[in-house]
């Protein structure tokens, strides 16, 4: 009688526990509940971010293009520049050459 006591404990002892652990998550599922958060924080978080990205990007963008123009100009008025200096340059060596060439008296 005692043993049946024993086992028909055991058993209900069995039971509630087993009632227990599949009323509770399992590590896997709390792992996964956590994991899907954290994933649907992430995606929220960079839509966001890409929202802001895209406004800035036509930004720089435009400050490129800028840039590009301004360089542009920059190198067409060196180029003349430096054709200046080249012709200034020819007309020097002309004269000194000139001189040269000229006999002394």
């Amino acid at each position: 009688l005692n043993l049946f006591a024993q086992s028909n404990l055991r058993i209900s002892e069995t039971q509630s526990f087993n009632s227990i652990v599949i009323n509770q998550p399992t590590r896997y599922q709390q792992i996964m509940k956590r994991l899907i958060k954290r994933y649907v924080l992430k995606a929220q978080v960079d839509k966001e971010n890409d929202e802001v990205n895209e406004g800035e990007l036509k930004e720089i963008k435009q400050d490129i293009s800028s840039l590009r123009y301004e360089l542009l100009e920059d190198k067409s008025q060196a180029t003349e520049e430096l054709a200046f200096l080249i012709q200034k340059l020819g007309e020097k060596l002309n004269t000194c050459l000139t001189k040269q060439k000229t006999p002394m008296t």
